[in-house]
């Protein structure tokens, strides 16, 4: 294990959405981010117990997908990824891999949505 799910890159990427979402006054701002970096790095030294080392790059690659507006992509590379993983044992490999992919695009959309409405009340 190498101790963490998330790059550094990532990470990056995860406090500066999660930042300007929170829509905070300038002096508030650089507390939010260190909280924030705690917070995901709390996270993901945990996750890293639990998530194998192989998944991890999909996790990141998907993170970037998804932040470039690529849902389809994301939600394909972390359904395949699950579908490895996990086994459901009433259900085939097809329908395993399709269960998983269309509930992580549900799950990306959703918070899409979620973000652009909270970007529209800002």
């Amino acid at each position: 294990m190498d101790g963490k799910v998330f790059t550094k890159e990532t990470t990056n990427k995860l406090v500066k959405v999660i930042s300007d979402l929170l829509n905070l006054p300038f002096y508030l701002k650089w507390i939010a981010t260190t909280v924030i970096k705690m917070a995901l790095n709390f996270l993901n030294e945990k996750a890293d117990k639990y998530v194998p080392d192989s998944i991890d790059p999909i996790i990141n690659e998907s993170i970037n997908l998804t932040l470039s507006g690529d849902y389809d992509a994301a939600s394909e590379k972390v359904g395949t990824a699950l579908a490895n993983v996990i086994d459901i044992p009433l259900l085939d490999e097809d329908d395993e891999h399709n269960l998983f992919v269309n509930a992580i695009s549900f799950i990306l959309r959703l918070v899409n949505k979620w973000i652009n409405k909270k970007k529209e009340v800002s």
